[in-house]
This record gives structure tokens, C-alpha cells and sequence, in this order.
């Protein structure tokens, strides 16, 4: 369990001295890339990475459309066209980035229209558009694209599974309980779309966001018994829900259905306006 609520439980299996492998098991996983940027996940990103509201995200955006440096910044759609992809592997073949011999295709949404394809850039070759934020938030728009055909990143895993017996007190007697631990940690051998870039773009709040553990777990053979160095009881309490961001308003609005991805930034603008809502430190009142 995450949590114990017995004080007394936690303080007993902190005392533990020593612990048994119970299994121990290696193997391999995958690290696949992000889809190219929809509105609604751009908008995302830019807030998290570049501290920019979806109204300017929407405004630089605008600007890189008109100066034909990206495609239509208004779509709900994942993928983008076929011609793209061609043209994107011509650009990986020449500057050796492990491209996929196919296009990777991802699964939108449900009731995405896709009247357009994901944002990308309309040439790969071109990286400077300007300085400041609009070259900022089209980096970002660049990596998203090409890293989403890029091939998976590897990893070896090692999972292992330790237990030791300890005496606890139930309805005033004391019983014999088993203690199960898991270890799991996990080592890069091929970084395939993570060579791209050591930044991450990501639409997930950093809250949100699963923590990549890079602990080296030792071999260790079953019935070994091993030492414990230390253990320690936290306390936590609990929290209520936090409060909404003007981007993951959108993102709740997008996943109810309402509107569409040119109708985000002025749905919120609306609720501003009509002060039905308003702003505290990013956070919504």
C-alpha cells in the first residue's frame, strides 16, 4: 500500500534489520516519444516550459503561421501528413537521428475532427525564425515534431521483490505479518528520440509528472539475505485538489468536448472577462 494508517505497523516494519529476496527478475522496456503539438497540448507546453498564457502561445503561433514557418496552429489532430514524414526522414537520414523506417502513428482523441494535421514546422531544414519567445516556442514546436518519429528509447530493468516476517499488534494481541518491499530501477542502453534533446516539452504539469528513476539495482540472488542501512516512518497529510491553471482549464474543456481548439483561449477569456473567475499566482479563483 502507499500509505499505512496504523502508526504502530509502520514503527514495527521500520525496525527491520534484515530482508529476504523473494525474486529478482531483469528485462527490457521502452521509452516512446510524444506526438507532434495539438492546440490544446501546445498550449500546455508553453505554460510549463516557457511560462507563457495560452493567449501569447496562441499569438506567437499566429505569427509563425503567417510567416510560413508552421503549420496551422489551430487542430486537434495527432499525426501529421505522409508528405511530412518523407520529408522528415530525408532531414534524420542526413543528420544521422535514428528516424523509424515507418511512420509512427498515434491515437487521437475521441471526437477529434482533424480537419488539420499536428502543428510541426513546414521545413525541417529551418531553425531560426527570430529570437526571444517566438524562436523559444518554435524549438519547442520543432523537437515535439521530429522526436515523435524518432525511434523508442531502451532500457535494461531489474525489479526485485524482498520480504521479511514482523510481529504487530491487532485487536490487542500480537501476530506474525509478512512485509513485501519492491525495488525497481532501470538503466538507459539506447537513446534513441532522447538524443534529440535533454529538454522536456512536456503538457504535463510538473505535479503531474511520473519521476524517472535511474536507481541501479544490484544483482542479488533469491534467499539472499540482505542488510537494511536504514528506514525511516514519514507523516503526510492529506491535501485537497489543486486549484486549475488557465491551461488545465483547457485541458478539462478540451476532455468534455466543449468547443474547439480555436475556441480554448477565448472560452477562459470569456470567463475572465465576465469575472466569473480571476488569477492568483497562475492559479484560478
Amino acid at each position: 500500500e502507499p500509505y499505512m494508517i496504523d502508526r504502530s505497523h509502520a514503527d514495527a516494519i521500520a525496525g527491520i534489520k534484515t530482508l529476504k529476496v523473494v525474486s529478482i527478475e531483469d528485462g527490457e522496456s521502452e521509452s516512446n516519444p510524444s506526438a507532434a503539438f495539438t492546440t490544446s497540448t501546445l498550449q500546455m507546453a508553453a505554460q510549463n516550459s516557457l511560462q507563457l498564457t495560452p493567449k501569447q502561445t496562441m499569438e506567437l503561433a499566429q505569427k509563425l503561421y503567417e510567416a510560413g514557418a508552421i503549420t496551422y496552429m489551430r487542430t486537434d489532430s495527432v499525426n501529421f501528413s505522409a508528405e511530412a514524414f518523407v520529408a522528415l526522414k530525408e532531414y534524420a537520414i542526413n543528420n544521422d537521428l535514428p528516424i523509424e523506417d515507418k511512420q509512427r502513428l498515434f491515437a487521437s482523441k475521441g471526437g477529434a475532427q482533424e480537419a488539420h494535421e499536428a502543428i510541426r514546422p513546414t521545413s525541417f531544414n529551418r531553425k531560426e525564425v527570430g529570437d526571444g519567445k517566438i524562436q523559444a516556442l518554435y524549438n519547442m514546436i520543432w523537437m515535439r515534431a521530429v522526436a515523435s518519429q524518432l525511434k523508442a528509447a531502451r532500457y535494461k530493468t531489474r525489479e526485485a521483490v524482498l520480504n521479511q516476517t514482523v510481529l504487530v499488534t491487532e485487536d490487542g494481541r500480537q501476530v506474525n505479518k509478512t512485509a513485501v518491499f519492491k525495488a525497481k530501477g532501470r538503466q538507459l542502453i539506447y537513446s534513441g528520440w532522447k538524443d534529440l534533446t535533454t529538454l522536456n516539452y512536456s503538457e504535463v504539469e510538473d505535479d503531474d509528472k511520473e519521476v524517472e528513476s535511474s536507481n541501479q539495482i544490484p544483482m542479488l540472488t533469491v534467499d539472499q539475505v540482505v542488510d537494511v542501512t536504514r528506514c525511516e516512518v514519514k507523516e503526510k497529510n492529506t491535501t485537497p485538489p489543486k486549484r486549475l491553471t488557465s491551461v488545465g482549464l483547457i485541458k478539462r474543456i478540451e476532455s468534455a468536448g466543449i468547443g474547439r481548439p480555436s475556441t480554448y483561449v477565448p472560452i477562459v477569456e470569456t470567463l475572465e472577462r465576465r469575472e466569473y473567475i480571476r488569477y492568483e499566482k497562475k492559479q484560478i479563483h
